[in-house]
């Protein structure tokens, strides 16, 4: 089952500054006597602007330098307006008890984490585990804001509101009930409502043009809550581009081997993402897909949903295919901040990480093929020991990239 809707419109934005290009030296003269006749003879249409805002620049000049991304030329200037940050994190569930050492409430954990993501200042994030349940005190009541009253927040919803402006959901409905803020006594009705998988994009940069979710299969074996996917084609403001964005979160638990039951189901939900993005981004708009995929290059027999993925035309910058060390074949990012460190850290005060360029990662940032990867970071905060510092907002490690559309 899949759902897709356009957003409400937003308002109009003001136009980007006009660009103006390189002149040689006998053009300008021309047109500086053009303008003179106009003043002298008022009858003359007077020309305001010498290059339209959407029109493409003329190279005037041989030495005017043009930068190719993912076949497409450009001019300098819009390259840069061409870069998109993308980031995904797993924030942990709500959890009103800690569990395993080192591990605190969401309450306790939330301030870390949105400062954390502030800090990246991504243009689009997705999010895994961010519930739609209600925030509960440990006796499983309803939270209490401050001055006592008890307030009607899920977990997905503190945190963009928490993030706050400009940030905003792609979708703010908690459950597919025809009342979407509670499933008791739910009457279903598709809202696009994807579980605890959630997309959240900055509106100062982007405009989103629709947005919606697909629930995805579930074989034997697999971990009780079912698995989604959310997706969004934005649009970029400054430019006018287009792309079309995933994110997913696949079920949970090692492989024992290709027969296990496990194994079968992420293998299924990959290829059930491929095929909603498929049938969704009709227009081949380029593809980012991000998440939590519950698999990594350490896991036996294969790296299942990652072989999916990259051979239905995904890249990964890292190139941190199945049992590389010290190799990092297909590896495009040109700049790496803590990739050594694994994007699963499960609480540990010492943050696991490994001797090779490449740590273990059970969360993807794949990208379309040819796309420049400025930088990538896997988000640590830690002292010169490798020890975390403070509150760990998560058992996961944020993951962000430096992109530029192709």
């Amino acid at each position: 089952m899949s759902f897709e809707q356009a957003p409400e419109t937003e308002p109009r934005q003001s136009a980007p500054p006009i660009r103006r290009w390189p002149l040689r030296t006998d053009v300008a003269l021309v047109l500086g006597v053009a303008l003179l006749a106009c003043s002298l003879f008022p009858g003359l249409a007077v020309m305001n602007e010498l290059v339209p805002a959407d029109s493409a620049p003329q190279r005037f000049s041989d030495s005017t330098a043009v930068i190719t991304i993912g076949g497409q030329d450009q001019a300098p200037g819009d390259a840069e307006q061409a870069k998109v940050v993308i980031a995904s994190y797993n924030i942990r569930h709500i959890n009103p008890k800690s569990l395993v050492s080192n591990e605190h409430t969401w309450y306790k954990r939330r301030g870390v984490l949105v400062s954390a993501v502030l800090r990246q200042s991504p243009d689009v994030i997705g999010f895994q585990e961010a519930s739609p349940k209600l925030l509960r005190d440990k006796t499983g009541s309803r939270a209490k804001r401050h001055g006592g009253r008890k307030q009607e927040l899920s977990q997905f919803e503190d945190l963009a509101r928490r993030l706050g402006d400009p940030y905003r959901l792609t979708n703010a409905n908690r459950h597919n009930c025809v009342n979407p803020k509670t499933k008791a006594h739910c009457v279903h009705k598709n809202n696009g409502a994807s579980k605890g998988v959630r997309i959240i994009y900055n509106s100062k940069t982007l405009k989103l043009i629709r947005q919606g979710a697909k629930k995805l299969p579930t074989g034997p074996g697999a971990s009780p809550p079912r698995r989604y996917m959310a997706w969004a084609v934005f649009e970029q403001k400054q430019t006018g581009r287009q792309f079309f964005f995933a994110d997913a979160h696949l079920d949970n638990g090692k492989d024992r081997d290709a027969g296990h039951p496990l194994m079968k189901s992420r293998v299924a939900q990959a290829k059930a993402v491929v095929a909603e993005i498929k049938a969704r981004n009709t227009d081949g708009l380029p593809a980012f897909l991000v998440g939590d995929f519950n698999s990594s290059k350490s896991f036996s027999p294969a790296n299942g949903p990652y072989d999916v993925f990259l051979k239905a035309g995904w890249a990964d910058p890292l190139g941190n295919y199945w049992k590389s060390s010290s190799r990092t074949s297909g590896a495009t990012v040109e700049h790496r901040i803590n990739t050594e460190y694994s994007s699963w850290n499960g609480f540990k005060r010492k943050a696991p990480k490994t001797s090779n360029v490449n740590g273990s990662y059970l969360d993807y940032l794949l990208m379309p093929k040819g796309t420049r990867v400025l930088e990538w970071e896997t988000v640590v905060d830690v002292d010169a020991k490798g020890d975390f510092r403070g509150i760990i907002p998560s058992d996961h490690n944020m993951i962000r990239a430096t992109t530029y559309l192709p």
